[in-house]
């Protein structure tokens, strides 16, 4: 899995489980980071359409880099393998219905549809979790137009105009500059 998904000590702890179980772990469609090294267990780096962790100075693929990052054991190396692409998406596709399934039966609801943002929780300190529905209330009814709105969608915002759905920022370097963002 990519470390941006996951944290240090679970990359490591894939990482040395691959080890010791002798099996590998893929890198997700993040780079290769350092705690994908260090235990030494296998790991395949799928490389994504971003190319991370193998692109020039210019954001372009890089095949030396590619290269010194790569694999060399073509048992391990399925991800590249193009033919099988369509087989590996509808497995991957039945297994994430599957897994959502199982997400709804053990919050003891009967369909995924049912699931809200009471049932995901995120830790939001070393020592605190809170459900998603805390940290993010619903706004009321109306709130957007009389500029009542909830704190967090303070950004959000100040970057939105009535007049492009490019926010202020995006629609200022596209048209002249700052003086645009008025």
């Amino acid at each position: 899995m990519s470390f941006g998904a996951l944290s240090s000590n679970a990359i490591l702890a894939l990482n040395k489980g691959a080890g010791i179980g002798n099996f590998c772990h893929n890198t997700g469609e993040g780079s290769v980071s350092r705690y994908h090294l260090e235990h030494g267990g296998d790991l395949i780096w799928q490389v994504g359409i971003g190319y991370l962790g193998c692109r020039d100075s210019e954001g372009r693929f890089c095949p030396t880099t590619f290269v010194g990052m790569a694999t060399q054991d073509p048992t391990l190396s399925a991800g590249l393998v193009v033919g099988n692409k369509a087989q590996r998406i509808a497995r991957f596709h039945d297994e994430t219905v599957n897994a959502t399934m199982e997400l709804a039966a053990s919050a003891g609801l009967e369909q995924p549809s049912q699931l809200n943002r009471s049932h995901i929780f995120r830790r939001v300190s070393q020592m605190e979790i809170k459900r998603y529905d805390e940290i993010y209330p619903y706004p009321v009814a109306g709130c957007l137009l009389t500029n009542e709105f909830p704190s967090h969608f303070a950004q959000e915002m100040a970057e939105s105009s009535a007049d492009c759905f490019m926010p202020k920022r995006n629609f200022a370097e596209h048209t002249g500059g700052i003086e645009a963002l008025g």
